[in-house]
């Protein structure tokens, strides 16, 4: 693109911004992560039969899963969640009239919340475009782009492709990728969990890790957790049993609560980055730097490659000379108290 009606100094700017766009378009997003209601944060636990959990006819939970002890982990911990989802049911419950299965918190006395969009016997394909046998619910089984039309999820826990055909892999990685892709359409913003399976010998196991790092963003991470390595078959059985159940839960758990750890400390920090401030952003390399104070100060040229670092006083307003730089656009990378701040500027000599 050319701007031949511009005077010379913006056509110098906009083209170094075209120049410069793939680099800066995830520093766009770099504090973009979403944040929770603070009232609750909406989790949905999807999956299979491992995930759904069956009951028997008295009523006891035979095949926990994970998703009790989740809750109650998180619920004693104090923080405040709405499991979400297309329904409640553990299966058999719908066809024994089973209205509620009782789990109550040991620590806070509160009734387990159900929800969740997971089925037996269902494959990623399933999950992701639906089915039209009667099953699970008693009902024909939506897409999931459908499905969410009836909740909001803010964090997805994904354990799916363990019934899914080995040979399929390829189709299975697809569809896991899809699956990421629709829930962004519904939550932006949406974090989620994807699990290597705890049956070590499926074959999308070894993809999770390349799933997680070609469709994760600093919009909508994707985090990998490990849900195979530790996990006794023997032990825990392939449809979880209690101790299975636990297992899990403290996987997901130690993941999430890692995870919003880290999104409360830059909430916390955002008010210092807001407050450093670079200037001009236009001139032969001398800038002024205020209230970046004993911060680290990195400068990165329009192919992202690092070409000088800094390290502040303590004074509150820094002037560093850059002339030495090319002519071009830089990205100034500023890390202070834990708060990342990033600023851009152009020399041009």
């Amino acid at each position: 693109m050319n701007y031949i009606n511009l005077p010379r100094q913006y056509n110098f700017v906009l083209n170094s911004i075209n120049m410069i766009r793939p680099l800066f378009f995830s520093v766009v997003f770099l504090h973009a992560l979403f944040t929770y209601s603070q009232t609750s944060v909406r989790i949905v636990c999807m999956g299979n039969s491992i995930t759904q959990g069956a009951i028997n006819d008295d009523k006891v939970i035979v095949e926990k899963t994970y998703r009790p002890w989740l809750w109650e982990k998180l619920d004693s911990a104090g923080i405040d969640v709405d499991m979400v989802g297309y329904h409640q049911f553990f299966m058999g419950e719908q066809e024994k009239g089973f209205a509620t299965v009782p789990f109550t918190s040991r620590y806070t006395g509160k009734t387990f919340d159900r929800d969740h969009d997971a089925y037996y016997g269902i494959t990623s394909d399933g999950l992701l475009n639906g089915s039209s046998v009667p099953a699970w619910t008693n009902a024909p089984l939506p897409k999931l782009s459908e499905r969410l039309k009836n909740y909001d999820p803010d964090i997805a826990l994904l354990h799916i492709g363990t019934n899914d055909a080995d040979a399929d892999v390829d189709k299975t990685e697809a569809n896991i990728k899809e699956i990421i892709d629709v829930l962004r359409e519904k939550n932006p913003k949406i974090t989620i969990f994807l699990a290597k399976l705890t049956t070590f010998w499926k074959p999308i196991n070894p993809r999770v890790r390349r799933i997680v790092r070609e469709k994760s963003t600093e919009m909508s991470p994707v985090i990998f957790v490990d849900q195979e390595i530790g996990y006794d078959q023997e032990k825990y059985q392939f449809h979880p049993n209690d101790l299975g159940g636990q297992f899990m839960a403290q996987k997901w758990y130690n993941a999430i609560v890692k995870h919003l750890k880290s999104i409360t400390s830059t909430k916390q920090n955002s008010d210092v980055a807001s407050l450093i401030h670079v200037y001009p952003t236009y001139s032969k390399g001398s800038l002024t730097i205020e209230n970046a104070n004993n911060s680290e100060i990195s400068v990165y040229n329009v192919n992202g490659s690092l070409v000088k670092e800094l390290k502040a006083n303590e004074s509150a307003q820094q002037n560093i000379d850059l002339a030495e730089l090319e002519n071009g656009m830089y990205l100034l990378k500023i890390i202070k108290e834990g708060s990342l701040s990033t600023k851009t500027f152009i020399i041009e000599k």
